[in-house]
Order: C-alpha cells, then structure tokens, then sequence
C-alpha cells in the first residue's frame, strides 16, 4: 500500500518553516504588497533557512520539499514564493555546466537575483505550440524578436524566454529557451495593474532584435 506520509525530515521542515512564515513574513505582508515593495529580505531569510536545515541531507531535497516550500511560504507572504524554492527548483531552469548558467546560479539561488519565466503570448496563451517569437541564428548569436505578455517578475534581473528557433518549424517542435539578462539591448517593459501580489510586477516583456551568445541557449 502507497504511504503518502512526509519523511521525518521533511515533517520537520514543513513544521518549522510554517513557524517562519507566520512570524517572520506575515506581519508584513500587506503593507508590501501595497506598497508594491519586492520581499528581498524575507525571500533570502527563507532561502538561508532552507540552506542550513537541509545542510548536510542534500540527497532529501526532491521536489516534495520544494511543493512544502511553496505552501508553507504562501501562508506568509505569497508573493515571497515562487523565488523561495530555491536549488532543486533552479536547476530545472539552469542546465549544470553552461557558463551563463553558472554566471548567475548562485546569485538566483541567494535570493539577490530573481529570474523570470517567459512564455505567454497574446495570441498563444500559455499554449507553446502556439509562440510566435522567433530565434534567428546568426553566427554565434541568436537575435530573438516578439513579445511575451503576463511575465510575473517583470523586475528580474535575468529572463528565461522560449522563441522559435527553427523558422521552418510548427507545433511543439523548433523551440529553444533563452538566458536574456535585464540589461541586454532591444528589450523594453510595459507593466501592469494587479489587484494582488502587486510586489511582484507583472507586465509586457517586448523583444526587438535582442542579441544574444550562443551560449544562452
């Protein structure tokens, strides 16, 4: 029979980390969010706590402790979450041996950097087989143009953007994903109005020829 049970490291994680949210992140909470103030200190406290508690029991980090993560952490400050997971949720974005990966590992999985995921489009949704920004090789660099919408984190410092690399390609085939740091040329920002989680910007992520390495892909 199937045993859904916590491991005892992962029951006193859950226990202890809910203790931190509601001490540490809730009493400040609302007054962040309307005053759109991004949480970098109370996301580098949860992500200190999460270091030290699994320092040591490495190999019991799984993601099961990355869905506790999110829903403890929610219950203090839900705009603190997404980049509260941490490194076993990073390393689905940051392939292991890539240099630009490795530029910016430590500083995503510290809390001081924050890294976007860019996706959506107007006329795709959320449905990839739909995007239109385009990935135009040329030589040793890849010039994307197009425009995602609903990018949460429209205040990060690097993006993760999915562009079709294969002009000859439709559907789910041909696609890539892209490391596109903030201050690379041709981007430009639109932000939006939320009712809620209005600390983490969220708005137009426009992409006019942006030039970037081959190793950004």
């Amino acid at each position: 029979m199937l045993d859904f049970s916590f491991t005892p490291a992962q029951e006193e994680y859950r226990l202890r980390l809910r203790e931190l949210a509601l001490s540490e992140l809730l009493p400040r909470y609302q007054r962040g969010d309307a005053e759109q103030a991004y949480p970098y200190d109370q996301v580098k406290q949860v992500l200190r706590f999460a270091a030290e508690f699994w320092k040591g029991r490495e190999a019991e980090r799984d993601l099961i402790s990355v869905g506790i993560t999110a829903e403890e952490v929610a219950r203090g400050d839900l705009n603190c979450v997404l980049t509260s997971l941490g490194p076993p949720y990073m390393r689905h974005f940051l392939p292991e041996g890539s240099a630009l990966s490795e530029h910016w590992r430590l500083g995503l999985e510290s809390g001081d950097k924050i890294i976007a995921l860019c996706l959506t489009e107007s006329s795709a949704g959320s449905d990839m087989g739909r995007i239109q920004t385009r990935a135009e090789q040329r030589g040793e660099r890849f010039v994307l143009n197009g425009e995602k919408n609903s990018v949460s984190f429209l205040n990060a410092d690097l993006f993760y953007v999915f562009a079709r690399s294969d002009p000859a390609s439709s559907g789910w085939s041909g696609l890539s994903a892209f490391l596109v740091p903030r201050e690379t040329s041709g981007l430009s920002f639109e932000p939006v109005e939320d009712l809620g989680c209005r600390a983490i910007p969220r708005g137009i992520l426009r992409l006019n020829d942006v030039e970037v390495p081959a190793d950004a892909l």
